[in-house]
């Protein structure tokens, strides 16, 4: 991962437009679905808003409201919180999200999560693929 934060791509102000209160549920999704399943909603809304506050400590960018509020943009907000704990200063992404993204997919394929995953459908014979990745740049105002 890049030790440049997602935030300090250009571009991203005008894309700061989403409330701090619509943030914090759009991290209660990703990361903390299960403590509101266990009806621990409002100490799960205080460790998101705690998570988020973490971030912009650590440089995490927004714009403000006309009325003083914070705004903020949900991917640049989701990416940075990613890039924090990747970087290894702070592990809420890792803690909450990847758990959550876990138990998410065991859901799905309705075991434990200690069991291992299925294997593949013995139905599919193995078979060749090809598979090509292309990328896209915008190099606009780049020298």
């Amino acid at each position: 991962m890049s030790a440049i934060p997602p935030a300090e791509v250009e571009g991203a102000p005008r894309y700061r437009r989403v409330d701090e209160a619509r943030i914090v549920e759009s991290l209660l999704v990703d990361g903390w679905a299960d403590q509101i399943r266990l009806g621990r909603r409002e100490a799960a809304a205080a460790e998101a808003r705690a998570a988020l506050q973490r971030c912009v400590d650590l440089g995490l960018p927004f714009a403000l409201a006309p009325d003083g509020g914070r705004l903020f943009d949900p991917v640049e907000a989701e990416n940075f919180l990613e890039w924090a704990d990747l970087n290894g200063l702070d592990a809420a992404w890792e803690r909450r999200c990847v758990a959550v993204a876990r138990a998410r997919a065991w859901e799905a394929y309705g075991g434990p999560e200690s069991s291992a995953p299925p294997p593949p459908p013995a139905a599919l014979p193995p078979r060749r693929y090809r598979v090509r990745l292309t990328r896209a740049f915008n190099l606009a105002g780049r020298p």
